[in-house]
């Protein structure tokens, strides 16, 4: 997470290009949302730091029709990204990892829970496969386009066109991301965690304009996602109700160690932002869940 940009945009890049044949079908969500939309969002200035990522999360439908492109396991092969899973299927890919060469595919779960964590295969790809989450249907319905200009080897400037999660949606799938994780009982569970709440923070405060848009966003999206803010709001307020001060104190040591401050001081600008977040989204919850937070105090 501490990695810097100059490090990392070079494997992000890379990637972006050698899936450029299938970007308009992929959405890439996790930790480089945020990083997109600050250097390439359209009028979003971002004020805050960011923590940066070192694979790329993609969004893939359940079926991805390859029409007249290669087959994606082909284009990956000719890249030198190598499956870090079975070889028959793989939801993970790996070019040089030191770099941050690495992609880990996602899609939408359709059925009942599995075996945690098991790919599932794409339909109509060979080798390809995803690891099935709940709630990510939410950010394929609430997408946009970045234009995201990558350098080539030779130095040559390649503008892609990369579909991220609209902003509001975003904020909201961390909400509900986080919350599944807290009873999480692994290292990597936890440490997720603690990465989506920093996500979560640095939105936060990116300043006016990028709260601005998650506000526009989130208003937007009713009536129809009423129930993914609703779900939102109740998992903040499970952590700042009263707050939870563990799990504060291990994301304000992250952002102390990151942004050269004051542990106590990060602690409470996480705790802060969150509850800013909550207050943002507290006028558009369903009157129920109103109704339920007021009899639990």
């Amino acid at each position: 997470m501490s990695a810097s940009r100059s490090h990392l945009e070079p494997a992000l890049h890379r990637i972006l290009q050698e899936l450029d044949a299938y970007l308009p079908d992929l959405l890439i969500i996790g930790g480089w949302v945020p990083y997109l939309y600050k250097w390439y969002g359209t009028n979003v200035p971002w004020q805050s730091s960011l923590s940066f990522t070192s694979e790329v999360d993609v969004l893939a439908p359940n079926r991805l029709t390859r029409n007249e492109r290669p087959l994606l396991r082909e284009i990956l092969d000719a890249a030198h990204f190598r499956p870090a899973q079975s070889p028959e299927m793989s939801a993970v890919w790996e070019g040089d990892v030191e770099r941050g060469e690495k992609i880990e595919f996602f899609v939408v779960r359709n059925g009942p829970l599995t075996t945690a964590d098991a790919p599932t295969p794409i339909a109509d790809q060979q080798m390809i496969g995803a690891i099935p989450l709940d709630t990510l249907d939410l950010l394929q319905r609430n997408a946009a386009v970045l234009a995201v200009p990558t350098t080539l080897p030779n130095g040559d400037v390649r503008t892609v066109q990369v579909r991220v999660p609209q902003l509001g949606a975003y904020a909201l799938n961390k909400c509900q991301t986080f919350n599944r994780r807290l009873s999480s009982a692994t290292t990597e569970g936890a440490q997720k965690r603690v990465k989506d709440l920093l996500y979560l923070r640095d939105l936060m405060a990116a300043g006016n304009e990028v709260v601005k848009r998650i506000r526009h966003d989130i208003a937007n999206y009713l009536p129809a996602e009423q129930h993914e803010v609703d779900s939102a709001i109740n998992a903040l307020h499970l952590i700042l109700r009263p707050p939870k001060v563990a799990l504060f104190t291990e994301v304000g040591h992250i952002l102390a160690e990151r942004d050269g401050i004051n542990p106590a001081a990060a602690r409470a600008d996480v705790q802060g932002y969150l509850t800013d977040l909550a207050e943002l989204l507290e006028p558009y919850q369903s009157p129920r869940v109103a109704d339920a937070d007021f009899d639990d105090e």
